[in-house]
Order: structure tokens, then C-alpha cells, then sequence
């Protein structure tokens, strides 16, 4: 597994970009720590694509992992896929955490409105989206405090590994702060597994539950 970590500010995080050859931790120099033990993050629904086998148990297992990392800092919202569905909002999860990895990786970018791209229009527009689910999820859960925080979580086939008989994935992970509209908190990082579904399974997990633990770490704790 390669994996490394970084609070990365504005000026140097194309730097890193170019030359990080694993995952790296992009953390928000901007913004306070998120205090997520009395304000949990919110999972989207998971979804992973691009691999073969169940992609639904594939997307299960990487929400497992990631809600088995940090106990308490993240309420899994997927029981009200259905709502969401019928909202229009299908496939939000997805979007978010590819339009967080373009902005950070291809323009070292925290803040949406800053990238005049066609995918960064995209993810401020789903700003919008976002909160919706959010108010949703609210009322479906009944929860006693407003939301703010939204983790977001990916998995993505990269095709053929290095050695025979083996498959790439890439996890991705970001934190999004409703309130101020910008990225916290982004973790990615990319593994290789053979090609055998039970095997994929765990890893996926195993590989998810890291990373969300790197981004909860990061999240809560200030930018230097």
C-alpha cells in the first residue's frame, strides 16, 4: 500500500501533486480543526467503479471500513438512499469526491468557486445538492444538531497492477464543510490486489478504513 500524509498549503500543493507518487492528506490551511465527536460527518453513498465483481459490495465494504475507523465521527446516510433518489440526488457522492480529487490533484485548489474549469463550476454548483441531502438526512435521521461536515468517499479501478494477476484501485476521501463551501480535508491513496473478488473485498475495506482515519486525524487537527 502505498500512502503518505501532508498538510499541504495553497503555494506548494501543485508541487506535491507532481511529485507524490502514493496518496497524500491535503488539509485546508484556512480553515479551524472540525470537532466531528459533537458534529459527525455525514457518508455519502459509497460507490466504486471501474472494477469487476460486485460493485455494490465492493462500495459496502469500502463504507465499513471507513465507519469502522473513528467510531462516532461519521453517520452512514445510505439507509436513505431511497430519499435521495427520489430528490434527484443520485450519484451525489460520487461527484463530489471526483470533483475534490480534480480540484486538489490537477489545481491545488480547497475552494471550488476558484477553479474556472468545467469540474470545478460543477462541484460549487453541487454545493446546492449537497446541502439538500444534507437537510435530508437531517430530518431522516432526526439528528440534533445541524450538519456540516460531508465525507465523501470513492473507490476506483486504475486498471492492471504491476505484477500478473493483479488489479490497481485508487480510495479517495474528502471532508466538506457545508457552511463555508470549501474542501477541509482530502485523502487518496492507491493500492494493488490480486485479481480474486474475496481478496478485492478486504483490501477495499482494510485500504478504506486507513484512509478515513487519515482524514478524520487531519481533520481535527490544526493546520501548521
Amino acid at each position: 500500500m502505498r500512502i503518505g500524509v501532508r498538510v499541504v498549503f495553497a503555494a506548494a500543493i501543485a508541487a506535491c501533486a507532481a511529485g507524490c507518487g502514493g496518496g497524500y492528506v491535503f488539509r485546508n490551511p484556512e480553515l479551524p480543526p472540525a470537532v466531528l465527536k459533537d458534529s459527525p460527518a455525514l457518508l455519502l453513498p459509497v460507490e466504486a467503479r471501474g472494477l469487476p465483481g460486485n460493485a455494490q459490495a465492493l462500495a459496502a465494504a469500502a463504507a465499513k471500513g471507513a465507519l469502522s475507523a473513528v467510531p462516532g465521527s461519521a453517520i452512514d446516510v445510505s439507509p436513505a438512499l431511497p430519499s435521495f433518489e427520489a430528490a434527484g440526488l443520485e450519484g451525489t457522492g460520487w461527484e463530489a469526491v471526483s470533483g475534490m480529487f480534480h480540484l486538489l490533484d490537477e489545481h491545488g485548489l480547497f475552494d471550488p468557486a476558484a477553479d474556472s474549469a468545467p469540474c470545478g463550476r460543477g462541484l460549487e454548483s453541487l454545493h446546492s445538492r449537497l446541502d439538500k441531502l444534507a437537510s435530508i438526512a437531517a430530518r431522516k435521521f432526526d439528528l440534533r444538531f445541524g450538519p456540516r461536515w460531508l465525507l465523501a468517499l470513492g473507490v476506483q479501478g486504475r486498471g492492471k497492477g504491476a505484477l500478473e494477476g493483479t488489479l490497481k484501485y485508487r480510495v479517495s476521501a474528502g471532508i466538506y464543510d457545508i457552511q463555508k463551501r470549501r474542501i477541509h480535508t482530502f485523502v487518496f491513496m492507491e493500492d494493488a490486489m490480486a485479481d480474486d473478488e474475496k481478496a478485492l473485498l478486504r483490501s477495499v475495506e482494510v485500504s478504506a478504513r486507513e484512509l478515513a482515519a487519515q482524514a478524520i486525524g487531519a481533520a481535527e487537527t490544526p493546520a501548521e
